[in-house]
């Protein structure tokens, strides 16, 4: 059977600013270069990330309204591309599925937000997970919550979450076992030019994904990083070009010719671990109060909401989406958007 292409996905993001014209020339522009798919983000900044966060002011600023969404996704579409999005919430599953998304995300910060998979994985929706910042036990968790769901995982992506990612910490390697193993790998690649997604794509990465900018000097976003119509261009054509050689391979029974991937800097290290500049602490969720609580209350789920909060004085742990909470009462009151720390509840 021949090997399918790999799928290319010009991620658009945040590059905009929310600008409704922009965001139709930047999918225009990927529809023109000969991408297969983009994709956006959809959230609500204050929905998922505490205002006290570092880094809410920026992606406040990049939040793209619904309304623009709606009408990126039907304009990709009737260009004949697919177009997915990252969510973060059950808003954002149900927007995706009533705007026909060929795909979702989970992000990086997110992949071990358990109920957020749950969602995600029971809407039918093809579903991606980023794994930057995580390690291999918590990648295995993650796939364990979507296998109970009984849905069928659609790409697992090696990712780092430093922007941009030096060619050194890409860990293709990782990628390239998680394949070995069976799994639909691909990589989100936040290096900088085309060298690793090449890479990724000849050692038959399933999906790639590279965040897509018409003008690496517009202000916000992830522009300054991001592949050029340009690059966009050449990733496609690889693209293309893998599939054939791929296919070639296979028919003649050997491997495919070439420069070899693995002995470039960006294949590294085949265990997936947390990389010594990655930083959890500031993309992964925690529980905060959404109303006021009082000391002795059982906690129930309609008393949080878990957002992305600035690490604590003193890096004391945090109460996090996977720990179980349900009827455990608080030691102490909490104000409303107060994040809960783990031992602000008694023992269970």
């Amino acid at each position: 059977m021949p090997a399918p292409r790999p799928l290319v996905v010009l991620e658009i993001g945040g590059n905009a600013l929310g600008d409704g014209q922009l965001t139709a020339e930047m999918v225009r522009a990927a529809a023109r270069l000969g991408a297969p798919a983009v994709k956006f983000q959809a959230f609500r900044a204050r929905a998922f990330i505490h205002p006290s966060h570092p880094g809410f002011a920026e992606l406040a600023r990049e939040e793209t309204p619904f309304a623009v969404l709606a009408d990126a996704m039907e304009l990709a579409h009737s260009l004949g591309i697919k177009a997915g999005l990252t969510v973060f919430d059950q808003e954002g599953v149900e927007f995706a599925s009533r705007h026909d998304a060929d795909f979702v995300k989970i992000s990086s910060g997110d992949l071990t937000y358990h109920a957020l998979l749950r969602l995600a994985a029971a809407s039918g929706i093809p579903l991606a997970l980023s794994t930057g910042a995580s390690t291999q036990e918590e990648v295995e968790a993650a796939l364990r919550v979507v296998a109970e769901t009984g849905a069928r995982l659609w790409s697992l992506l090696q990712c780092s979450s430093l922007y941009p990612t030096p060619p050194e910490a890409a860990n293709l390697a990782v990628m390239d076992r998680w394949l070995g193993d069976g799994l639909p790998a691909g990589f989100s690649d936040h290096t900088l030019g085309v060298q690793g997604a090449f890479a990724a794509l000849a050692l038959g990465a399933r999906l790639l994904e590279k965040h897509f900018t018409v003008d690496r000097a517009l202000p916000g976003g992830d522009n300054f990083m991001s592949a050029t119509p340009q690059e966009a261009a050449a990733i496609a054509r690889r693209a293309a070009k893998a599939e054939r050689a791929e296919n070639a391979a296979n028919a003649a029974g050997g491997a495919g010719g070439g420069a070899d991937p693995r002995s470039t800097p960006y294949y590294g290290d085949p265990q997936k671990r947390l990389g010594p500049l990655e930083r959890p602490e500031l993309i992964r969720r925690a529980a905060v109060a959404a109303r006021a609580l009082s000391r002795g209350a059982p906690l129930h789920d309609e008393d949080l909401l878990f957002q992305r909060v600035p690490p604590p004085p003193g890096d004391e742990p945090l109460l996090r989406p996977d720990e179980p909470f349900a009827g455990r009462a608080l030691v102490r009151p909490k104000e409303k958007g107060e994040p809960l720390l783990a031992r602000d509840l008694a023992s269970a």
